[in-house]
């Protein structure tokens, strides 16, 4: 095994732009697979907690809502469109 000499300023530089294109490709960029957004995706990792913390039960909207604004910036207006465009159907209340 041998030991090659590398400047710090260009081993940190080259790690550093690959640190950035991770995040990038990981976070900014939609995944082409599925189709989905990111603000969709958000809603559904919340929607899935939410979910598995209150088993056999509705997630109300406003749950769902503040569950979403702690991990992005989205608008009440914002949070249906993504509902309509994921298909959900408003709850009605039972009684």
């Amino acid at each position: 095994m041998s030991v090659t000499a590398v400047a710090l300023h260009e081993a940190a530089s080259q790690r550093y732009l690959n640190y950035a294109l991770s995040v990038i490709t990981a976070r900014a960029l939609p995944d082409v697979r599925d189709g989905l957004t990111r603000l969709e995706r958000v809603v559904l990792v919340s929607l899935n907690e939410l979910e598995r913390e209150r088993p056999g039960r509705m997630v109300p909207t406003a749950m769902l809502y503040g569950r979403d604004v702690e991990r992005i910036d989205i608008t009440p207006g914002e949070l249906q469109r993504v509902l309509a465009r994921l298909g959900a159907r408003p709850s009605t209340p039972s009684g």
